[in-house]
């Protein structure tokens, strides 16, 4: 209603809310949580995730097309969007553009004409949390003055399955095999990897990341090579067996210790039959 934040939610659920901050220039923005109340407390060092939404600008639509022409993408249109979620427990400086403390207009995100911001706080309701009514408090802080902005959380006396029944996914083509996995090539990036995953595994998703080719003894993925298979196993084993998935491994959500749902193989028309230029081998035609 403007004034409240109210959220329903099951155990073993993240449920989520948006605050905006809006009116024009303003320095100091920030956004702290305080624990929630009721017949137990949900501390919000434990329970809540707080992120900045940055702005993303679409300068031209989508325009995928089917084999008969006809667009199957419906766009919003130009303009800017807020995308990425910047923790606000990200490491650096205020200076360096993530985390709080920031100004509006933000010059980082470097919005023209910027006259608002958006906050993101996900709240974890883990199992066994009692049902009930849980009370708090929103705080905003802008140009020196806070705002408090009550929050109420109704927790309902069910739980959410551990296994993903519902099966949703997103497709990656490319972009966490290449940009996060490999980064620190030949060495695999473990730690960058596991947090794309275990933000869609506590939000109920899964990644079905393509393009995951075994890196060759030498250090290539192009063939031909000699995959090395103990090194790509080690790497995806956690996700399958669910250990991935733990506090031990910094896992934050619902359903822990549960394996993925779904894996993609890394067969595809660029591997293992097809050279860095995505040319078929000689001995190899493509299947």
């Amino acid at each position: 209603d403007g004034s409240t934040v109210r959220l329903m939610a099951g155990r073993n659920e993240v449920v989520a809310f948006q605050v905006i901050v809006s009116g024009g220039a303003h320095t100091g923005v920030s956004l702290t949580v305080s624990d929630l109340s009721g017949p137990a407390t949900l501390s919000a060092a434990e329970h809540v995730r707080r992120f900045k939404e940055w702005f993303f600008r679409v300068s031209s639509p989508s325009q995928f097309c089917s084999f008969s022409g006809e667009s199957y993408v419906d766009s919003l249109g130009l303009g800017w969007y807020p995308d990425a979620l910047i923790p606000l427990e990200a490491p650096g400086p205020p200076s360096s553009g993530y985390g709080q403390p920031f100004s509006i207009p933000d010059p980082q995100n470097a919005v023209p004409g910027q006259t608002a911001a958006a906050f993101w706080v996900d709240v974890l309701v883990p199992p066994g949390t009692p049902a009930g009514t849980y009370t708090g408090t929103v705080s905003v802080a802008v140009d020196g003055s806070t705002v408090q902005l009550p929050l109420t959380l109704d927790v309902r006396g069910f739980t959410l399955p551990a296994y993903n029944h519902a099966g949703f996914g997103s497709v990656n083509y490319g972009g966490l095999a290449f940009n996060v996995l490999w980064d620190t090539h030949p060495t695999p990036n473990h730690a960058g990897l596991a947090r794309w995953f275990q933000l869609a595994h506590a939000h109920r998703f899964e990644l079905d990341a393509h393009w995951i080719w075994p890196l060759g003894t030498g250090g290539s993925m192009w063939p031909p090579c000699d995959p090395d298979w103990s090194m790509w196993r080690d790497i995806w084993r956690p996700y399958m067996t669910g250990t991935a998935f733990t506090p031990a491994q910094g896992y934050w959500g619902p359903s822990a210790g549960q394996p993925i749902r779904r894996f993609t193989l890394p067969q595809d028309w660029n591997w293992p039959t097809a050279d860095a230029n995505g040319a078929d081998l000689p001995d190899a035609p493509a299947t």
